[in-house]
């Protein structure tokens, strides 16, 4: 069907920013959308992204196995 396909893996660690939400900043998720809530502040989570994205990136070169736990998967497949 496809000739070709590669796969990316990212948010392992990059998750705690919606554990951060849920349990430190108490912020319900039925009301408020987290996605909506990264967008409107994604100046005050950058460091914290970028750092955790770091981690991630480390995390996937040194333990590849670690890849199934991420949170999301992005694929391109070429015919």
């Amino acid at each position: 069907m496809f000739s070709s396909f590669e796969y990316d893996t990212f948010w392992l660690l990059t998750q705690w920013i919606f554990l951060r939400f849920y349990f430190i900043e108490r912020v319900n998720p039925n009301k408020e959308r987290y996605w909506k809530k990264i967008l409107y502040e994604e100046e005050r989570l950058r460091r914290t992204y970028i750092r955790l994205e770091k981690i991630d990136l480390s995390i996937k070169k040194f333990l590849p196995f670690m890849r199934r736990y991420a949170w999301n998967i992005a694929v391109v497949a070429t015919k």
